[in-house]
């Protein structure tokens, strides 16, 4: 990097301050707090230009694959800092209080992320399924004491069709 710009000692050492390594100073934080600093993002875990590509390309593909569910809001699709994220609305796939998939609602919209997550360029990708709840108390002395235990059962299940769709399960958390 080459500037015919003057900068003044306290700004050199700031700058100097953002990286780690550099002699006696002391670095690795960015140079201005934010959500991603909070988070622990910091430049060397941003997506690369190929990652970034992927991610893309992976976002175009699920607009077009669940069109018609994001219209109607069945299903939302954005990116953040952790990915590409893709949410079903509970309430249009669980009876409430249920862990029980509704399959004849969503089979083809199961089979539609599976075939988003089969891509080969998504191969090497870690994915994680979170299950959620609505704020209805469960039944305590029922299958699922706590809401705890009915979000990790519907992500577990989602799982499971997603794995009997083809998909490969070790690339998976659920939470």
């Amino acid at each position: 990097m080459f500037t015919l710009a003057t900068i003044d000692g306290s700004e050199m050492r700031m700058i100097l301050a953002a990286f780690q390594g550099l002699g006696v100073l002391r670095g690795g934080n960015t140079l201005q707090e934010g959500k991603l600093a909070e988070l622990g993002n910091l430049i060397e875990s941003l997506p690369s230009m190929e990652e970034g590509r992927a991610l893309d390309k992976a976002k175009k593909r699920a607009k077009s694959l669940f069109q018609l569910e994001a219209k109607t809001n069945k299903v939302r699709i954005k990116e953040d800092e952790r990915g590409l994220i893709i949410s079903l609305a509970t309430d249009a796939y669980f009876k409430e209080g249920s862990a029980d998939v509704d399959i004849e609602e969503t089979r083809e919209v199961l089979k539609n992320v599976a075939k988003l997550l089969k891509v080969p360029s998504v191969s090497s990708t870690k994915f994680r399924i979170e299950g959620h709840t609505d704020s209805w108390p469960t039944d305590p002395l029922g299958k699922y004491p706590t809401n705890w235990e009915l979000s990790t059962a519907r992500s577990t299940n989602v799982l499971h069709y997603l794995v009997a769709f083809g998909v490969n399960e070790k690339q998976f958390q659920v939470a």
